[in-house]
């Protein structure tokens, strides 16, 4: 049994699926729990052993594994690497074994929890739980929106999320949103298919034919409606919280903001979405808002992502505190110093990773100026997409092209008029004017780039012998980021628009080349950034409070006072 104290109330009052739950019944669900300890390297619960309810972190992590292929009769002597596919880590208040709630007849664990250090967890007994659900309706909606999010995690993780980062929801539109877009298309098909039947029972060749026509015009729609249904995402992750809307060979966008910039989380809904239990829950940031669209049970979602930003508030808050305090420590001499990678913040982010390409080293060097983008001592550059120098400068290319291919033409025919040397001054003359033409329009758009450094992104529009607009602000000062691709050439080629949002101001990448990895590559710019500025801000900080400990320190001790008091525990 775990005791009901203030801390575990605390602990428990902040998990999503007894939110808004009195503290008598927390009380009460925390008796009938079970406090199981255990060490780094622990197997905690194993897949496919026999489920014994839901697992709660008290303390610590524990890293969490699905089984790959075939269960083996001796994958427990096998490290879990070579049988098991990491999913993620969960830190307090997270849990596993929804399954075996959700589904009677899967009385066993889907997943291998291993402790990566020290702590507890908090076992909630099956018995426990389903008399939980059956009285509160809110913990069943809760933990199947969670298991259907995992398993479609399991089924195809987004490629654009890196691996040390855990996701906690990843939800598309439900099937029955389809029917408000649809129902149209529906009855058009319903009264298709009784003219097929009329038809074909009466023999008339009238009704069956209007009857296919019109059958031929809705099944394109279903599938293109059915298409755009399922192709569009939210993801809540530990950093994050974006929405992802495409539409096939059109448009494909993805808007996200940190979970620290977020304001606030609410729920919208209509007369369908109240009667089908779908709605939009819109999360405000300091630049303007992200629209999850026609999600199940919203006001469920808007619980959990409200839950882990305020997770990822009070995380930041400890973690400067401890930094705070650690750094305190070093100064007063109780502590090592800290290693130089840890006094950055962790600077070390892993990014987009990206190869120099197979052109010799020299050619590069001169050919650098037609790259999309360059890298070179931190600072990455970027250009617009080379469709766009096509849409630019392709009628003077092809007036380059046609040209000498009519003086070539002119001097296989006629030689004897293509030596003249009045016909060949024209030639060059002609030729050199449009290679010039030609090589102002590729001078101008290599002109336009966009910089992204490890503290600003600059936005730089130049012309030749012309004037240059530049424009820049910090990393820190970026508030959300959405990338757009639009048009079928858009999707073809790959180019579309970054949409950064700094304060009032939009600042735009436009036509670059990969939009969506530009937009993951500025996120992990932003927060190697943010480490840094917070390792600045702490050390700042403990330099005063060190001048003011040492003052203190020093009077007490001369007086024979008490020496530092021993540091509270931290409130979990």
């Amino acid at each position: 049994m775990v005791a009901p104290s203030p801390e575990n109330l605390e602990w428990i009052r902040h998990i999503h699926l007894f939110h808004d739950l009195p503290d008598e019944v927390l009380a009460g669900f925390l008796e009938s729990m079970e406090g199981r300890p255990f060490q780094a390297g622990d197997v905690v619960a194993r897949a496919g052993e026999a489920c014994h309810g839901l697992c709660f972190v008290r303390r610590g992590r524990v890293e969490l594994f699905r089984p790959v292929g075939k269960m083996l009769e001796d994958a427990e002597d096998l490290p879990l690497e070579k049988t098991s596919k990491r999913v993620g880590v969960l830190v307090s208040r997270d849990y596993w074994g929804e399954e075996c709630v959700l589904e009677e007849d899967y009385p066993a664990f889907e997943y291998t929890g291993r402790a990566l250090d020290a702590g507890e967890v908090y076992c909630w007994p099956l018995e426990a739980v389903g008399e939980a659900v059956a009285q509160y309706r809110d913990i069943w909606e809760f933990l199947s929106l969670v298991q259907r999010s995992r398993r479609r995690i399991r089924r195809k993780r987004p490629s654009w999320i890196p691996a040390d980062e855990m996701v906690y929801l990843l939800l598309g539109r439900p099937p029955i949103a389809l029917v408000p877009r649809t129902w149209w298309l529906l009855l058009a098909g319903t009264v298709a298919a009784a003219l097929l039947v009329i038809g074909s029972v009466k023999g008339s060749t009238l009704l069956m034919g209007v009857g296919g026509v019109i059958g031929l015009l809705v099944l394109p729609g279903l599938a293109w409606e059915f298409e755009d249904w399922r192709n569009d995402y939210c993801v809540v992750t530990n950093r994050r919280v974006a929405w992802v809307d495409k539409i096939v060979f059109l448009y494909e966008s993805r808007n996200e903001a940190s979970l620290e910039s977020v304001l606030s989380v609410h729920v919208r809904t209509d007369w369908w979405g109240r009667l089908l239990h779908y709605g939009d829950v819109i999360v405000r940031t300091y630049a303007g808002k992200i629209i999850i669209s026609e999600v199940a049970f919203p006001y469920v979602v808007a619980a959990l992502v409200e839950e882990y930003w305020q997770r990822a508030r009070s995380h930041v808050r400890r973690q400067s505190e401890e930094e705070l305090r650690h750094m305190v420590m070093e100064r007063l001499g109780k502590l090592p110093p800290a290693s130089e990678n840890q006094a950055q913040g962790g600077a070390g982010v892993s990014g987009v990773q990206r190869t120099e390409g197979w052109l010799p080293r020299t050619l590069r060097k001169y050919t650098r100026w037609l790259k999309q983008r360059v890298e070179e001592n931190g600072t990455v550059t970027y250009r617009k997409h080379w469709f766009l120098l096509l849409r630019r400068g392709g009628f003077e290319g092809l007036l380059l092209v046609g040209w000498w291919v009519l003086v070539v033409a002119g001097w296989a025919a006629f030689p004897h008029v293509a030596y003249a040397a009045m016909w060949w001054g024209v030639a060059v003359l002609v030729g050199l004017g449009l290679a010039i033409w030609f090589g102002y329009k590729v001078w101008d758009w290599s002109n336009d780039i966009y910089q992204l450094t490890p503290e600003h992104i600059i936005d730089i529009y130049r012309k030749p012998f012309g004037s240059e607009d530049k424009q820049s602000a910090p990393l820190e000062s970026i508030e959300n980021m959405t990338y757009q691709r639009r048009g079928f050439l858009g999707w073809l080629f790959n180019f579309g628009d970054v949409e950064i949002r700094v304060g009032t101001t939009t600042m735009i990448f436009e036509g670059v080349a990969r939009p969506d990895m530009v937009q993951q590559e500025i996120f992990h710019y932003m927060e190697r950034r943010r480490r840094q500025k917070e390792a600045a801000d702490t050390q700042r900080e403990s330099d005063h409070m060190l001048r003011l400990l040492k003052a203190f320190y020093e009077i007490t001790m001369e007086e024979g006072g008490p020496p530092l008091p021993e540091k509270p525990e931290s409130e979990v």
